[in-house]
């Protein structure tokens, strides 16, 4: 009975931290660029699966797993990145790089 409970606490508060973590990195890209970046919660998803994948079919420690995880998704960010800034205005039309990449306007 006591073991469970400490096992749901410490699960909740696991839970807890990478809602946490998950509203930080949320919060500081909109409060700083003033843009929702959807794309936050789709990296994030796709880490915890291959983390998923290595504990599961590789039989690594969860926690050494997303040590690797890290590695391959900065390179897919650096990739995303350059991609959006580089190739992606050259071949759009200059009213959408505007819309897109422009700021919002201020309410006072």
């Amino acid at each position: 009975m006591i073991a469970e409970l400490v096992q749901y606490v410490a699960t909740g508060l696991l839970v807890g931290g990478v809602y946490a973590l998950m509203s930080i990195g949320l919060g500081l890209v909109f409060g700083v660029m003033r843009v929702v970046n959807f794309a936050h919660g789709d990296f994030m998803m796709l880490g915890m699966y291959l983390t998923y994948f290595y504990a599961v079919s590789g039989h690594v420690d969860p926690l050494l797993g997303a040590v690797l995880t890290l590695p391959p998704f900065f390179l897919l960010g650096v990739l995303v990145h350059a991609l959006n800034m580089n190739i992606a205005p050259a071949t759009t039309n200059a009213s959408l790089r505007t819309i897109i990449w422009s700021t919002p306007p201020q309410v006072t």
